[in-house]
């Protein structure tokens, strides 16, 4: 779990008289960098801009440290403040994680809305949206994540005022950050841009990060991961079954083998069965589950059908016109069955992978 309390940020833009002109939201990703939604920040001109983390709140209530804007996305609706303080407890660095929008996703949104005022009337406190990211991509809102709201709600956006720039986290993995909802929906649905896309978008975040506090932010396909350790630990109960049935049973040394395999058998079957109880693990669409069973339905067509097949698949994955040039569709086949040259053959089989995982996120 990466989320840390302590690390969400309140912040106010003061106008003239000392009187909030703005509030908003945010959360520290390290030392002295905050993350935020821009249009918090965007009409603070002259004016400085305060900060400040639950967790120095409680050692002193009423220091507001400065901090200022060191890099936005008007577009994308994100920003980052150099934070004018140091925080004493050590700041844990969260993950981003690149959801799979094929379902819904459990997520938990905070920030400091307007109506949870604290109990002395003074100011507001924060609060914790509980919500479920919707599985719903649309062209025309690129990198959108829409929320909806699972708890009761405040029939007016006015009071959500503030918890624009709050972070998003889904199973304790950081996923975006609020930046606005729908007025005639009344809070019942919330919009947040997914920092996975902002980090493909605009490879200036990360240059940012780097200049002004030598870091950087990686988004894990942590879904994806799950499902590669799960397709590789099927693959060696596979091999651990095939073993078994090749072990010579006749002979003493061969039970003692098959007794030993048998054990290992068990042991890897239980993985297998807690890596399958996890959510979202879709094996079928990695790559190199789809080479195999390319491979698979290879052996089992006929030549003149293998040529159709081949030539279909290289034209669905824009293969590499090199290779192509270098390797022709019956050599293909010569290298598949009857390798010859091992070299030619990897670089064939690594082609192949990376235009598959290319394609996939070309899908996607």
């Amino acid at each position: 779990m990466s989320f840390q309390t302590n690390q969400v940020a309140e912040i106010i833009i003061l106008a003239l008289g000392e009187r909030s002109a703005s509030r908003g939201s945010g959360y520290l990703l390290f030392s002295h960098c905050v993350l935020t939604a821009f249009h918090v920040v965007k009409d603070c001109g002259d004016r400085p801009i305060h900060v400040r983390l639950l967790g120095t709140y409680q050692d002193d209530p009423s220091t507001w440290p400065s901090a200022e804007v060191v890099w936005k996305n008007p577009q994308l609706d994100l920003a980052i403040l150099k934070w004018h303080s140091n925080y004493d407890n050590a700041v844990i660095k969260p993950r981003i994680k690149t959801l799979n929008l094929d379902r819904d996703h459990r997520c938990k949104a905070y920030g400091f809305p307007r109506y949870n005022v604290t109990s002395d009337g003074k100011g507001v406190d924060v609060d914790v949206l509980k919500g479920e990211i919707k599985s719903i991509q649309s062209p025309k809102s690129p990198g959108q994540l829409r929320i909806e709201n699972l708890r009761s709600i405040p029939k007016s956006m006015d009071e959500w005022k503030g918890f624009s720039g709050g972070p998003v986290f889904s199973d304790g993995d950081l996923v975006g950050v609020i930046v606005k909802g729908p007025e005639s929906l009344q809070g019942q649905r919330l919009e947040a841009i997914a920092l996975d896309y902002v980090l493909n978008a605009d490879l200036t975040l990360n240059q940012c990060l780097r200049n002004s506090f030598k870091q950087e932010l990686l988004a894990l396909d942590i879904d994806g991961i799950e499902a590669s350790k799960l397709y590789d630990s099927c693959q060696a109960l596979e091999a651990l079954k095939l073993r078994r049935s090749l072990t010579d049973l006749a002979c003493r040394e061969g039970q003692r083998e098959s007794s030993r395999i048998d054990i290992a058998i068990k042991r890897q079957e239980k993985q297998v069965a807690e890596q399958k109880g996890q959510s979202d693990i879709q094996v079928a669409k990695l790559p190199k589950r789809r080479l195999e069973d390319f491979l698979v339905q290879l052996v089992d067509l006929s030549q003149d059908h293998q040529t159709i097949f081949w030539q279909v698949l290289s034209s669905n994955v824009g293969f590499s016109r090199s290779l192509l040039q270098e390797i022709d569709v019956k050599q293909a086949f010569t290298l598949l069955f009857d390798p010859q040259d091992s070299d030619l053959l990897s670089r064939f089989l690594s082609e192949l992978y990376v235009q598959l995982s290319q394609s996939d996120v070309r899908n996607d």
